[in-house]
């Protein structure tokens, strides 16, 4: 008698998945298909795991049959939040390619978020932050290992022994109060995998150091724009995708409070710290899909919230330089927030002092930051490829008008507005056009700024190395000092002052496009309240001026002019003939080093020049656009 193999529905709907040729499962796709090689092999194997398509209909079942599980689990409640920038996590995992791995459901394929992830973002938000604010600390501790559990470990014990510590007060239902070791016991909440609502988008994302060389503590020399950056490609999860965070208790008998308390600590975790990799740099930020963030606890961290809107054109882009890549992305603010704070100190202290006490504000390989941004976008119009013939009714007959440079042929003289945008609307010798994408001014982002306390520790100096290798028995010793989370954040509310009124974000940023303007900080900050916080912060932290120090108004002298002009891209014309008036002046002289060169110029000939090193030399002035008050 032959018997009929009757699977559940749920491994049918499995081996359907695995079977099936319309199907392929993205996880396989990165573990099993993709083939190492360079970063750009890398990043064309990362789009091939991003076209996988995933399963909607396989999920809408899955989520249905999850959510009856919850309901049957004692306690068993959820709450759904949306990430407000991309997130990835578990890039470390072992793949094929190098830190590009992303957490992928082992069956199904989609992206989620761990339980036991959860659970230590849940208990750091609850020692972190919420801890320090309880007034019955030795209570509050307790509580926390009600919810979380408690294990025999060599950091409990350092913590029992630390009377200042509020573990050191023991559990009642310990077997040896006595004792070093504990008495074991599982948390009283369980915290579940996160799913997503939707099959979430795949992207490709890029991380690009551009000065490797400074961050090496060998390193002596200051960063500049003659670095090499090498990109390196990983995946992230798009932007506005909800999740359900579903909590449970073990037992029947546990205390609703407690439950209660978990849900507020994972759901703070989330809102304030952030969950994955890149916590810092905006990735993994979630707001409540219902409702407004969660109230901090006072005094522990500092929190500046303002508007960020574009004042004129700006070529923003991401790994692909696509449409949709174009949008203010957390990491690439970020990067320019840490080198315009770099301006605040760079000439009053030396390398390796910068290097140190930047890494106590934003971060290094060794240390989390001090600064953690979360970038939020409000009102973005959609991206259009950049025509530069049709924007704004440009003529080659202006040329020779008043638009023109005077004394010039008009036949060899470029369209300012062309000249200032060189590259972002080319065709090449074989016909294939390239167009960047562009937003127009108007776009605005919300942009958060959260600061915690943090400590500076002077570097040892050469000399000082010396010395201590010659008398190993009297090393060189340094104090850490204490930073404040306002003072932290003070730094980086002067480093964006300095962005929206020196720089821009995107492509030709030195030129005038990607002008920002932060609306809570126009009429509170000036140059002159940027100096004094950096002075501020080195008088506290005991650094002395370096000698012949340059002062911040030396190296940020601007030359303001007034337009009456309305339209942005006729002052961007008239700013790209002066460009290329100058440029025209100063042909082969080093007078024109001031507008940059992204390459060695030519042979040494009468009046010319060429820099031995470095090959490309930073513009030294930027343009930038701000609004009127």
């Amino acid at each position: 008698m032959t018997q009929q193999l009757v699977l559940p529905k749920s491994t049918f709907e499995l081996f359907k998945l695995i079977t099936s040729t319309q199907v392929q499962h993205p996880g396989l796709q990165l573990d099993k298909y993709s083939v190492p090689g360079n970063q750009e092999a890398q990043k064309s194997a990362l789009e091939g795991v991003c076209r996988v398509p995933g399963d909607s209909s396989l999920l809408t079942e899955l989520l249905a049959r999850r959510q009856a599980m919850l309901k049957a689990l004692p306690g068993g409640s959820w709450f759904d939040c949306t990430t407000t920038g991309p997130l990835t996590l578990h890039l470390a995992r072992a793949t094929a390619l190098e830190n590009a791995g992303i957490c992928l459901h082992p069956i199904y394929g989609f992206a989620y978020l761990p339980g036991s992830g959860l659970k230590g973002l849940a208990r750091a938000y609850a020692e972190t932050v919420w801890l320090p604010a309880q007034s019955d600390q030795p209570a509050a501790w307790r509580q926390i290992e009600d919810v979380f559990g408690w294990a025999p470990n060599p950091d409990r014990r350092q913590q029992i022994a630390n009377s200042h510590h509020p573990a050191a007060v023991r559990h009642q239902d310990d077997t040896d109060p006595d004792s070093p070791e504990v008495k074991a016991a599982c948390g009283n909440v369980v915290f579940h995998d996160a799913w997503p609502e939707c099959w979430p988008r795949l992207v490709v994302d890029i991380v690009n150091n551009h000065h490797s060389g400074y961050y090496q503590e060998t390193h002596q020399h200051p960063p500049g724009d003659w670095e090499d950056p090498v990109p390196v490609y990983f995946l992230a999860v798009a932007p506005d995708v909800t999740f359900t965070f579903p909590l449970s208790k073990r037992h029947h008998d546990v205390s609703d409070d407690l439950l209660e308390l978990a849900r507020a600590w994972l759901l703070g975790g989330l809102c304030h710290l952030g969950a994955g990799a890149k916590t810092n740099t905006g990735y993994g930020a979630f707001k409540p899909a219902e409702g407004t963030l969660p109230p901090l606890p006072e005094h522990r961290l500092e929190i500046f919230e303002t508007e960020l809107k574009l004042t004129s054109p700006a070529f923003l882009a991401g790994a692909n330089q696509q449409r949709e890549d174009c949008d203010l992305r957390p990491a690439t603010l970020r990067g320019l927030l840490r080198w315009w704070w770099r301006t605040l100190h760079a000439g009053a202290v030396d390398v390796a002092t910068l290097r140190t006490l930047e890494a106590a504000i934003w971060g290094d390989t060794k240390g989390g930051a001090a600064v953690r941004l979360v970038v939020e976008r409000v009102a973005s119009p959609n991206p259009q490829p950049y025509n530069k013939r049709d924007l704004a009714n440009f003529d080659d007959r202006k040329k020779k008008s008043e638009y023109g440079i005077p004394e010039a042929n008009p036949e060899k003289t470029t369209q300012g507005l062309w000249y200032l945008s060189y590259g972002m609307d080319e065709s090449s010798r074989e016909g294939e056009r390239k167009q960047r994408h562009w937003l127009e001014p108007g776009a605005t982002w919300r942009l958060r700024l959260v600061a915690r306390p943090t400590h500076f520790v002077e570097p040892v100096k050469t000399g000082q190395k010396a010395n201590r290798q010659a008398d190993k028995a009297q090393p060189v010793k340094h104090t850490a000092r204490p930073i404040t989370a306002d003072e932290a954040l003070e730094q980086a509310k002067a480093a964006l002052w300095l962005l929206c009124h020196f720089g821009g974000v995107g492509s030709k940023a030195r030129k005038g496009f990607g002008s920002l303007q932060a609306t809570q900080l126009a009429d509170g900050y000036r140059l002159e309240t940027c100096r004094q916080a950096a002075e501020r912060l080195r008088g506290q932290l005991g650094l002395a001026a370096k000698p012949n120090a340059i002062g911040l108004s030396q190296m940020l002298g601007p030359v303001e002019v007034d337009f009456s002009w309305p339209d942005v891209w006729s002052v961007l014309d008239q700013v790209g003939f002066a460009y290329q008036a100058f440029a025209k002046k100063y042909k082969h002289k080093l007078e024109k080093k001031a507008l940059g060169l992204p390459r060695r110029i030519g042979p040494p000939v009468q009046g010319s020049f060429t820099p031995a090193r470095p090959s490309k030399i930073g513009m030294l002035r930027r343009c930038t656009f701000t609004l009127p008050p």
